[in-house]
């Protein structure tokens, strides 16, 4: 007898486990029914400002900034070859302020530039293609920032 209950516990416990992480996982997902969402396609190219020339390995983070201020990162991405950068991200909650931070992170590898921040507000009429329900439809900014180099 005493050995069927310890099978039976462990058996428990595994299920327990499972639809215990299970439940986590599905939790996670952006967007449920009911809840406001949008669209986000971000995407720009970084220049020096002397040179007029790509400046790639650059570090770009996008985050979303509270009303206290407080910044919560979503992304980070690296700046291509050709000095390009691209965040999509589909469901999120529609966001009415978010800032882009920008580090030269790669040394004087490709020339040393100044760190930079880019704040930016959403206005609601920004957003095109919306239900007028929950969905407020897609957002979508380029972005062309020149880079001073530092002295």
């Amino acid at each position: 007898m005493k050995k069927v209950i310890k099978i039976s516990t462990k058996i428990c416990g595994a299920l327990l486990a499972i639809l215990g992480f299970s439940a986590v996982v599905n939790s996670c997902s952006t967007a449920e029914y009911g809840t406001p969402s949008a669209d986000f396609f971000l995407d720009g190219n970084i220049v020096s400002e002397e040179t007029n020339e790509p400046i790639k390995n650059l570090k770009v983070r996008w985050s979303e900034k509270s009303h206290q201020d407080n910044k919560y990162p979503i992304d980070s991405v690296h700046t291509n070859e050709s000095g390009g950068f691209s965040f999509y991200r589909l469901g999120q909650f529609p966001m009415r302020e978010y800032s882009l931070d920008i580090q030269d992170i790669d040394g004087n590898d490709n020339g040393a530039f100044n760190d930079t921040t880019i704040n930016v507000s959403v206005n609601n009429n920004e957003y095109y293609g919306g239900s007028g329900n929950w969905y407020s439809g897609k957002y979508h900014k380029s972005f062309d920032i020149k880079l001073t180099p530092k002295n």
